[in-house]
């Protein structure tokens, strides 16, 4: 074989891979958006499923869930003393927002459903967080939300 045959096959069996990699090339900023759309693909024995994104955001957020009200089930079972103490308005405030229909309450709504006033909750969640009785975080929509714990939740449930 000499070099213009060698040439001229090396050529003819690099022309359609060059051109497909030629295209991406050009096209990279639009195939994200073409693939977007794209379920399942299958090219050969080569095969491609995409699960759709709602289900996997809602996957991810039920795990965030799951997990701040799992935190201690691999640990034993701890006794009563292990139980902080707490004022008769740090119980008030905790008992509101465990023995709500809401996983996440806010400072309004404790407010409402106990009486007192905002500043007064919010002074209390503080208290609260720093017993480790309550956890914050933050909705979709960036406003403050808080939880209990699962300490917080045993300590409502021993003084039941």
């Amino acid at each position: 074989m000499d070099c213009l045959t060698f040439l001229s096959n090396l050529i003819d069996s690099l022309a359609w891979p060059l051109a497909v990699v030629i295209v991406a090339f050009m096209l990279r900023k639009q195939l994200p958006l073409i693939f977007e759309n794209v379920k399942k693909f299958k090219a050969g024995s080569f095969e491609f499923e995409r699960l759709e994104k709602d289900v996997l955001e809602a996957k991810e957020k039920a795990e965030v869930v799951a997990n701040k009200f799992d935190e201690q089930d691999d640990e034993t079972e701890e006794s009563d003393e292990d139980v902080p103490e707490i004022s008769n308005l740090e119980r008030q405030v905790l008992e509101a927002i465990t023995k709500s229909n809401y996983a996440m309450r806010s400072v309004t709504g404790v407010a409402k459903d106990t009486g007192l006033p905002r500043k007064t909750v919010n002074r209390t969640y503080t208290e609260l967080i720093g017993k480790g009785l309550l956890g914050q975080t933050t909705n979709k929509s960036g406003k403050q939300r808080w939880y209990p714990t699962y300490l917080g939740r045993r300590t409502v449930a021993s003084a039941s």
